[in-house]
């Protein structure tokens, strides 16, 4: 394995329509393209999604999508969200609730030169 640290400070921003902020949020921060991962349906069920995009769209920000957050990460959705975040030259990733969290953070470490073999199941 690669020797490799990683600091991941997290700031969560709570309130009404905070979402409409996402995109100045990230410009702040230089980022100009995101991996943006979430669940399945209720995204857009909510509405949410259109609002996070329209803030995205807003402030310039180019995004990739990766549907499908699942309970429990399988390393075939981690290599998938790592290849695409590689391949269209992401800057950050960004990921919704669901689950998604542990499975988005595994996708940064290629990103930064790390390279996932194997995970196993902790109990």
């Amino acid at each position: 394995m690669t020797n490799f640290e990683f600091y991941s400070p997290t700031k969560i921003y709570f309130g009404l329509n905070r979402e409409t902020e996402v995109g100045a949020i990230i410009k702040q921060y230089g980022f100009h393209k995101i991996l943006l991962h979430y669940g399945k349906s209720s995204i857009k069920k909510t509405g949410l999604y259109d609002k996070v995009i329209a803030s995205l769209k807003s402030n310039n920000i180019e995004y990739v999508e990766l549907a499908g957050v699942e309970p429990n990460p399988k390393i075939d959705m981690v290599r998938t969200g790592c290849e695409l975040a590689k391949g269209e030259k992401v800057c950050y990733n960004a990921q919704g609730t669901e689950g998604g969290r542990p499975r988005a953070e595994m996708m940064v470490f290629p990103l930064q030169g790390a390279k996932i073999k194997k995970l196993r199941k902790v109990e």
